[in-house]
């Protein structure tokens, strides 16, 4: 499990990047976050391994890093594009959720289908077309922050955080997005079931107890679907951020070290032959000066 830091965060607040589109990728494959985060909608990973350059574990769905290339990254796109908000509610969890998506039934069926924050009853309650969606999103969670309920659920045996949960009411969510529109294109209420949605506000809780922690175990994948097969976190065309194991003591000698050894070894012969000489010659001194 992941969590943002004090830079990450800074970095996402900088470009206007809600922490609703992260997803923690810790312990997956590239091929399976991948799939996870276009199911959801998420364009940022992190968890993942670190880049070569900065040492970064923010990743766009491609496997870019971000805080090295923000210009060329796909969530500044999001910012600007044309795009719904939506308003969904859960009422076992009694929580709104806000979130942005091309696609609201088909993001309301991944919701249900992934269980998403534990809840499988997602019910759409309010959507609105409009221009620059991602600043919409934006905004409105900056505005509800007071209201954040952050959940944590169990997915394929790992814990995914949600960081677009609000406990408020449907209502309130619905009013914070109209606050925030420049130039509505269309909009949706569902009249019948907002009213059902209408949960006390609670406060106390916030996204921020989720930043200043480290990664230091994120490059080191734990979880695989059976059919991945092994593969890096970098994006085509990047050089691998795969650091080299430790030497060990069985490593092969190089031919330097072998020539050396050998002369060490043949240095190591010669001498007990050079000590008898040297003895013997002594030796045959004393006789000689004995006998004569």
């Amino acid at each position: 499990m992941s969590k943002l830091t004090k830079e990450q965060s800074a970095f996402l607040a900088k470009h206007n990047t809600p922490i609703s589109s992260v997803f923690d990728a810790s312990g997956m494959g590239k091929n399976d976050y991948r799939a996870a985060m276009k199911e959801l909608g998420k364009t940022v990973a992190i968890g993942v391994t670190p880049c070569k350059k900065g040492n970064h574990t923010m990743r766009t769905r491609s496997g870019h890093c971000i805080q090295c290339n923000p210009a060329s990254i796909a969530f500044q796109k999001r910012h600007s594009m044309d795009g719904f908000v939506y308003v969904a509610g859960s009422l076992s969890l009694s929580v709104i959720k806000i979130g942005l998506a091309s696609d609201v039934n088909e993001r309301m069926k991944s919701l249900s289908k992934l269980n998403y924050a534990g809840a499988s009853d997602w019910e759409c309650l309010f959507w609105v077309k409009t221009k620059n969606a991602g600043k919409v999103e934006f905004d409105a969670h900056g505005s509800l922050v007071n209201y954040a309920a952050p959940k944590v659920y169990q997915r394929d045996g790992r814990d995914v955080h949600c960081l677009e949960t609000f406990s408020c009411s449907a209502s309130l969510g619905i009013q914070t997005i109209r606050e925030r529109l420049h130039e509505a294109i269309e909009e949706w209420e569902d009249k019948r079931l907002v009213p059902s949605y209408e949960f006390a506000s609670k406060t106390g809780d916030t996204f921020n107890r989720y930043s200043g922690a480290g990664n230091a175990d994120a490059a080191t994948p734990l979880y695989r679907s059976k059919k991945a097969k092994p593969q890096s976190d970098d994006a085509e065309g990047e050089p691998s951020n795969d650091m080299p194991g430790p030497a060990t003591d069985d490593s092969e000698p190089s031919k330097e070290s072998t020539v050396d050894d050998k002369a060490q070894a043949s240095n190591d012969s010669n001498r007990p032959i050079g000590a008898f000489v040297f003895f013997g010659l002594v030796l045959g001194t004393l006789v000689y000066l004995i006998t004569t």
